[in-house]
Order: structure tokens, then C-alpha cells, then sequence
């Protein structure tokens, strides 16, 4: 609505009178003022958005172009001209009246959006951040399309696809703050927070979902996840407990609870096994259809399935599977990849070039076992595991005559429908199999092989001077009281070192401090920590260049961040653990041709660590040295690492 011009007193009183709602009342004053003064361009502009309102586009349009044709006529007279043209179908004519709002009021924030918005449907999608990253930059509190609508949420939602994230973030605090009361508001709030590592205020966000609807499933499992992703674990343990016994939010804290023991030291590998085995029970049909038959020759011509939600941003699965598609590709296997992601970046459109890709996500369990029916798939692999975006239940539905886990998850998933885990000899040895629900496939190595991912940096030698720095870049929950006293006893071994931790909870200021007070209570200074805040891989993989030593943490031990290591030229100290997340240092070091600093106990950890503290100035002179033996080390020969995984599908389908 056009407000501020040089007015008659009758376009004041037709402006209240249209804010009230009184609209025939208001539509006759503008037409007074119409009959005395023909261009008056608020009189024009608000007859049309009244006309608009009342389902009269034709009037509308007419009352607008009139306006439009003035020289003096305001940037919100082209905003309304150009949502009209979007609301008839015309979104060229839209974006140039858009375009030219913007030239009368540049700091018109809900022109700037709706532009955005255009030019994303429009397959314009770097114009269209362009857009949207201005409009979040001058949304004002009052403006009507936080408080309601879709538009705004679309556009934060576009915001952060593009990994836009401070103009994510803000444009969801203004729809919350703008819709107290609405749920999903609130719900998109902390999903971006988390999504940012900023979990202390994620959870204010989920609480307060909590506080509006104290039965949501969503929140019920978003809030323990912060918990445990802000080192509360007992707390984390008791709020999930909470969820389970509740009908109304189990089953959306089933899987994110299997996960969560994994961080806990104080429960057995049987105990935690037995927790998998019991919940994922849940999970199966009281008829379940029967698996489809095995395909005669069907080692001869695999047709394999991937069953994932982690095809984008920079994660793990998809570094570690791409290499592997590939090369399966060029072995002339079929491959289908069931994506259950909501949206789709630069890491999906990668993935997309190596695998017939289907997004899944909304679809129903059973409409998607009926869909790798069709495809004929021999054997189907699930790459999450208990992670976000699963979708191990529809294993229920036997959608393929074999199953598997891998890659994505280093536990039995305890599921009954999961046929096999894909591991190794030091992941599961022998010894360790009943603690799977699984039947065992070994590969001859490691149970993953690594090939740099796109902006991975090669190690360009640390400076010689310095004392030895100790490093992690772990995520927070593997934090836990467990590995914090035993890089303390490092420290102590150790005491003119530094230990250097970087992950994403450290982008929020009390994180650094509760940190801090903890390494406190174990005995060691808060100068010789350094916590350092995310960043974008490729800079974040510099944070190698800085510290001498990685330690593994336990009883969850680093893969990404192992493989991340010793690529980088920096040896890791690993403690061998009693489960498949507690051996999986081993399995990667012994894959490198580094198995010297594998600990098989605290005592020995600590021993190794001060070992190569001793060594510190030929670590950093040889760091090019040990990246070239890993480069050329099984763990990163992606040919016989493919070539057996395939005689492992084979074997089984």
C-alpha cells in the first residue's frame, strides 16, 4: 500500500480506511481523488492492490499500468505491478517491473526477495541469491511477509541450499520472531542453526517448539541431538529415554538414539548391540512381503543399489563412495543411487555424473521398496545407518533379495532386514563377528578407501620451530569425558605441548568455554588449548598445517578426519577400541603402513603420543614424505579397493 506522498487530506482517510479493512469505503475515496486529480499515483496503486484482493486482475493490472506511466511514481507501485505479472503467468514482464522497484526504492526488501524468487523459477540461480541475499540484509521486523505466507521461508530456505548462511539464519530469526507461534517456523529456526553448528541456540529454538506442541516428534529428537552435540551427554541420554517412552515421538528418536550410544564410554559393546537389536525391532511388519528371488547370473551383470541421504555439502559417504561409483561405472555394474535428501548442491550434481541418481525424499517405505522392485536390484546397500535422513525402515519391506550396510555407519545397524556389514579384519576380527547383527564381509584392507575429494590440499611442511601441537578436528560429540582425560594425560606427558581443537561447536563462544573448564578439571592450563571455528573444507584442511600429532578420540574413533590426517602428512595416534567405531583408527592406519602408533591401552596411547612429541622436528621435515607412502598405501589404491568390493558383491548376490 502507497502511503507517503504529497496527499490530498481524503487519501489519508482512504488509507485508514483500506488498513481497516474497509475497503469499499476506501476504494470510493481513491476514486473521489481519481475524478479530481487523474494521476495520482497512490490513489492508483492502492486501487489496485484493493481490485487485486478482490479478485478483479484485469482492474488491477489497468489502475497499476496507469500509475507505472507516471514519472513520479513510487518503487512500491512497480512491486505491485510486478507481483500481478507473476500471479498471470508473465514472469519476464514480472522481473522487469521488479527490477525497476528496485531502481525507485533500493532498499524495497520484500522487492529484493520477490525477484529473488522469480529468477530462481526462472533457472536464474546466481541472480537469484543475489536478490535474496539483499533482501535478507533489509527485511524489516514489521514486514508482512515474515508473518505470513510462503514467500519468506521459501527464501531462506533458497539462502541456505546456496550455503548462504548468516542470511539464512537472520531471515529465519525474523520469521520466528514474526510467527511465535507457528511450529514449522520455529522448527526451520533450529534445523539452520544446526545445520551451522550453532546448537546452544538451536535448542532454544526446538524448546520452544516443545513449548507449543510438547508432543512433536521433530523436536522431541532435535533436542537431545544438541545436547550431545553440546558435550551434555547424560542429558542427551535422559531426553532421548523420555522420547522412546513417549508413543507419540518414538519413532523419530529411534535411530538418532542408536547413534548417540555410540559416544558413550560407559556402556559395553554387548549392551550397545543389545540396545540396536531391541529398538530397530520396532521396525518390522506384521506380514512383510516376501524378498524377490535371486536373479539367475546375476554375479555376472550386478545391478547394485545405494540407499543414502548423504549426497551433499561435503560429506563423508560422498567422498568416500564417489571414487568407488566410478570405478564400478567403468566395470560395467548398474548402479542406482535412492537419494532421501530435501535438496540438491554442487556434491549431488557430482554424484549425479557418476550414478543414475532417484530422490526419494516423502516417499512412503512401501512406495519405495515397490520402486527397487522395479529396478531389479540384486543387492541393496544401506549408506546411512542410524544417521540423519535414514531410511532403514523400509528394509522392512524386503525391496531386494540381499542387503548390506557400509561405509556410512561403523556399527550393526542390529536391524534383522540387513543381511550383511561390510568391515574388515581389524574393524571386525574374527573374534568380534557375534557382535554384529550381520554376517561379516571383510575386505582385505580397510572397510573404506580414500581418494582426495575436490579442494583437498596436498601438506606443504610446517615451520621447524615451535613446541609439539597436538590436534583434533573431530565433531564435538566424540568430546567426551573419556578422550578429554585421555588427551590430558597427553598434555601432562607432554606439558610444553599444545592441543589444538577445531569443529564446529566451537563457533559459539560458551562451547569454547565449557571446553575449557573441562580440560580445567582434568589439570591443564586454558592457554595451552586452541580452539578454532569451521570453515569451508579446503580451509579447513589447513588447519593441518598447524599442529604436528592428530589423536583419535574413543571410544568413537575419527575415519574422515584419519584419512583427512594422514593425507596431510601428520601421523595419528589411535586407541584399538572393542567395536567396529572403536577400531576404526586401526583399520585405517594399518591400511597406511602406519600401525607404530596403534595403542592397544590408555598407557600405550599416551606413550605413543609422547614418542612422537619427542620427534617432532623430523615429523614436520618428513610430511611430505608420509603423504607420498599414504597416497601409494592400500588405503588409498581405489583400483584393488573397488575390484574387491565388486568380488564381494558378487559373492553374496
Amino acid at each position: 500500500m502507497v502511503t507517503r506522498m504529497s496527499q490530498p487530506p481524503e487519501f489519508e482517510a482512504a488509507v485508514r480506511a483500506q488498513a481497516a479493512g474497509r475497503l469499499a469505503e476506501a476504494e470510493a475515496l481513491y476514486k473521489d481523488i481519481l475524478a479530481r486529480v487523474p494521476d495520482h499515483a497512490g490513489a492508483l496503486a492502492n486501487l489496485a492492490v484493493i481490485a487485486r484482493r478482490a479478485g478483479r486482475p484485469s482492474d488491477a493490472l489497468a489502475y497499476l499500468t496507469l500509475a507505472a506511466r507516471l514519472p513520479d511514481a513510487p518503487g512500491e507501485v512497480f512491486f505491485n505491478l510486478g507481483n500481478l505479472h507473476a500471479d498471470r503467468g508473465e514472469p519476464d514482464r514480472a522481473i522487469a517491473a521488479l527490477e525497476t522497484a528496485i531502481v525507485r526504492a533500493p532498499e524495497l526488501g520484500r522487492a529484493h526477495m520477490k525477484l529473488g524468487l522469480l529468477l530462481h523459477d526462472c533457472g536464474r540461480p546466481e541472480a537469484s541469491i543475489e536478490a535474496l541475499v539483499r533482501a535478507a540484509q533489509l527485511m524489516e521486523p514489521n514486514e508482512p511477509a515474515l508473518s505470513a505466507g510462503t514467500a519468506a521461508p521459501r527464501a531462506a530456505a533458497l539462502l541456505w541450499s546456496a550455503d548462504k548462511w548468516p542470511e539464512a539464519i537472520g531471515l529465519f530469526k525474523a520469521i520466528a520472531a514474526a510467527r511465535p507461534e507457528e511450529i514449522a517456523a520455529h522448527l526451520n529456526l533450529g534445523l539452520a542453526l544446526v545445520q551451522a553448528s550453532h546448537h546452544l541456540d538451536a535448542l532454544a529454538a526446538f524448546r520452544r517448539v516443545q513449548t507449543i506442541d510438547p508432543d512433536n516428534s521433530d523436536a522431541a529428537a532435535a533436542i537431545p541431538n544438541c545436547l550431545i552435540n553440546t558435550g551434555e551427554q547424560e542429558k542427551a541420554y535422559q531426553a532421548y529415554e523420555a522420547a522412546l517412552a513417549n508413543p507419540a515421538t518414538r519413532a523419530g528418536t529411534l535411530s538418532a538414539y542408536c547413534m548417540a550410544i555410540l559416544y558413550d564410554g560407559a556402556r559395553s559393546p554387548a549392551e550397545k548391540l543389545q540396545v540396536h537389536r531391541d529398538l530397530t525391532a520396532d521396525w518390522r511388519l506384521p506380514d512383510p512381503p516376501a524378498r524377490p528371488t535371486r536373479r539367475p547370473g546375476a554375479a555376472r551383470s550386478l545391478r547394485i543399489g545405494y540407499v543414502t541421504a548423504d549426497f551433499t555439502r561435503a560429506h563423508p559417504v560422498a567422498q568416500f563412495i564417489a571414487p568407488v561409483l566410478k570405478a564400478h561405472a567403468e566395470m560395467g555394474i548398474a548402479q542406482t543411487a535412492y537419494l532421501n535428501a530435501g535438496f540438491v548442491d554442487g556434491t549431488t550434481s557430482r554424484m549425479k555424473d557418476l550414478v543414475r541418481t532417484v530422490n526419494v525424499a516423502g516417499w512412503p517405505d512401501d512406495h519405495l521398496a515397490n520402486q527397487i522392485r522395479q529396478d531389479g536390484i540384486d543387492l541393496l546397500i544401506d549408506l546411512s545407518g542410524h544417521t540423519r535422513g535414514n531410511r532403514l525402515a523400509m528394509f522392512a519391506h524386503h525391496p531386494a533379495p540381499v542387503t548390506a550396510s557400509m561405509i556410512g555407519y561403523p556399527h550393526s545397524t542390529g536391524f534383522a532386514a540387513i543381511d550383511y556389514l561390510v568391515a574388515d579384519k581389524e574393524t571386525v576380527p574374527e573374534a568380534l563377528s557375534a557382535g554384529c547383527s550381520e554376517a561379516i564381509l571383510r575386505l582385505p584392507h580397510s572397510f573404506l578407501c580414500f581418494a582426495p575429494p575436490p579442494g583437498m590440499p596436498v601438506p606443504e611442511g610446517r615451520h621447524p620451530e615451535g613446541p609439539p601441537v597436538f590436534g583434533s578436528l573431530n565433531h564435538l560429540p566424540k568430546l567426551g569425558p573419556e578422550t578429554i582425560a585421555l588427551w590430558a594425560d597427553v598434555l601432562k606427558a607432554v606439558p610444553h605441548a599444545r592441543l589444538l581443537l577445531k569443529c564446529g561447536a566451537f563457533s559459539e563462544g560458551p562451547m569454547r568455554e565449557r571446553f575449557r573448564d573441562r580440560f580445567a578439571e582434568c589439570g591443564i592450563a586454558p592457554g595451552r588449548l586452541i580452539f578454532e571455528e569451521p570453515q569451508a573444507f579446503g580451509e579447513a584442511m589447513g588447519a593441518y598445517e598447524r599442529f604436528d600429532i592428530a589423536l583419535d578420540p574413543i571410544p568413537y574413533n575419527g575415519g574422515t578426519t584419519t584419512a583427512h590426517a594422514l593425507w596431510m602428512g601428520v601421523p595419528v595416534v589411535t586407541l584399538t577400541g572393542g567395536n567396529f567405531c572403536g577400531r576404526m583408527g586401526r583399520s585405517l592406519l594399518a591400511a597406511a603402513g602406519c600401525a607404530s602408533t596403534i595403542a592397544g591401552d590408555p598407557d600405550g596411547y599416551v606413550a605413543v603420543a609422547t614418542r612422537l612429541a619427542g620427534e617432532v622436528d623430523r615429523l614436520r621435515r618428513d610430511r611430505r614424505a608420509l603423504h607420498a607412502a599414504v597416497r601409494t598405501s592400500p588405503l588409498c589404491d581405489v583400483a584393488a579397493y573397488s575390484e574387491a568390493l565388486a568380488e564381494l558383491y558378487r559373492s553374496v548376490v
